[in-house]
């Protein structure tokens, strides 16, 4: 079966197994995707973002969703969620910080080249990190 792109519909591309998308929607995704390195929080101060190694979040896209993975101080875990109209991304995470089993929801967004990732651990604190894209 072969595709036919709609000839009404100027402003949208086909692109990974023929799904087509709106070209402002593929947009706001590429800009997110990939890694970015933690630079700063305003919970934690700068030795305890990079106690186990350099802090990061990655973010790749996985069908209609987006999933990844963060690592800041001793905390780390996976993220799955999915993006919103306004380009954010709404997800849930589950992981360890320190030893202890942790989950919640959070948010990313990105403004300028500069990612905001926000953590609420359930029935817990919420903390946020800033990043830079990486490399």
């Amino acid at each position: 079966m072969r595709p036919c792109a709609p000839s009404t519909q100027p402003g949208a591309a086909w692109h990974h197994l023929f799904v087509w998308t709106p070209i402002a929607e593929m947009e706001t995704t590429m800009n997110i995707i990939g890694t970015w390195a933690i630079q700063s929080s305003p919970d934690f101060d700068e030795s305890y973002l990079h106690l186990e190694r350099p802090p990061f979040v990655t973010l790749r896209r996985e069908g209609d969703r987006l999933a990844g993975e963060y690592h800041v101080g001793v905390q780390a875990g996976s993220i799955d969620g999915r993006e919103q109209p306004d380009g954010s991304v709404l997800f849930s995470f589950e992981g360890m910080d320190e030893m202890d089993a942790v989950n919640g929801a959070g948010t990313i967004t990105v403004d300028n080249n500069r990612l905001t990732l926000t953590l609420r651990y359930h029935q817990g604190d919420d903390y946020t990190f800033e990043a830079t894209r990486r490399g």
